[in-house]
């Protein structure tokens, strides 16, 4: 079979969340395209799950850094609501999702607020505090959840 990036015949080809000028949603290709192409993890060696929007994150980068920081996170999240004008709204646009998610997850509130964090911030290869600043800035929170929860 042979790569779509660099037409190498090669008997393992990895499936990539890259959207192709034909409008195919993934790209099937060698070892060494998917390493340099930006939607793999060369530290689990694993392909990213990609998103609507065209970004994409390693599933097991997101897990790590949710175990380690995401309670700390939602928290942060809900801290940074609190003083808004439109807090209450924001919060229970917030919760609406949480309750929804964490009852399909079995996971804590401020873990499921962590996670939307933490992949968002993976998507866009920036920190949790940096996303957590631009929800201050822009007093919305529409950018962590998923587009049937925005308003």
């Amino acid at each position: 079979m042979k790569c779509e990036e660099c037409g190498k015949d090669t008997l393992l080809l990895i499936i990539i969340p890259k959207q192709q000028a034909d409008g195919k949603l993934i790209t099937l290709v060698c070892l060494e395209c998917a390493e340099t192409s930006g939607f793999y993890c060369t530290v689990h060696d694993l392909p990213h799950l990609g998103f609507v929007d065209g970004s994409s994150a390693c599933t097991l980068c997101i897990d790590e850094q949710v175990t380690i920081i995401g309670e700390q996170v939602g928290e942060r999240l809900r801290e940074a609501i609190s003083p808004l004008p439109n807090a209450s709204s924001l919060r229970a646009q917030l919760m609406e999702w949480a309750e929804e998610v964490g009852s399909l997850t079995q996971e804590p509130i401020n873990i499921c607020l962590g996670r939307a964090v933490i992949t968002l911030a993976q998507r866009r290869k920036t920190t949790p505090k940096q996303i957590i600043q631009e929800v201050k800035k822009t007093q919305s929170i529409n950018q962590v959840l998923p587009p049937a929860y925005q308003e």
